[in-house]
């Protein structure tokens, strides 16, 4: 009986660690205005919700099919970049993370513009909820783990198993 609870606590040991192997959840809103930060007609809101295996390490490209949703404005986006050193690239002074969310041109044949937002340094990496860090275009990143439900499942299983196991020996 000692080894078969052994065993039990082994195994719901090994799901919970298996909880880190979560989806991530990115979701974006942001505004961007022209050069001269006068409200007129090139203004627009984007968002995006981006839901992926893992934690954001390296620069990534997604086109707009790859996420969950993406506007630019009225319509859907082109792409959805990340990139995870904005001085590296010549964007910035700072060595922080950055998204470009591009829009579709008129004709619908490319994208027709970059939008950029820059956030702090944990922002692709850690969850939580992250404002731009130039406030000439506001925008907020979401990031968060969400739990795939096969592994909450199994975990909720090998925790009844430990307690049924633990019943019987009391019983016994």
């Amino acid at each position: 009986m000692k080894f078969l609870l052994r065993a039990l606590t082994f195994a719901t040991c090994l799901l919970v660690s298996n909880l880190c192997a979560a989806d991530v959840l990115y979701s974006f809103s942001g505004f961007f205005s022209n050069i001269n930060h006068q409200p007129d007609e090139t203004d627009f809101t984007g968002t995006f919700d981006v839901r992926l295996p893992q934690f954001i390490d390296h620069d990534m490209v997604l086109a707009a099919a790859d996420t969950q949703s993406c506007h630019t404005g009225n319509r859907p986006c082109f792409s959805v970049e990340f990139y995870t050193d904005a001085l590296a690239h010549g964007w910035s002074a700072d060595s922080v993370p950055v998204i470009r969310l591009l829009d579709w041109n008129d004709s619908h044949s490319g994208p027709a513009g970059a939008f950029y937002y820059y956030f702090p340094a944990p922002a692709l990496s850690t969850p939580g909820s992250y404002h731009s860090l130039y406030g000439f275009d506001p925008a907020v990143l979401t990031v968060s783990a969400v739990p795939e439900p096969a592994s909450v499942f199994m975990l909720l299983s090998g925790l009844l198993l430990v307690a049924v196991a633990r019943g019987r020996k009391r019983s016994r």
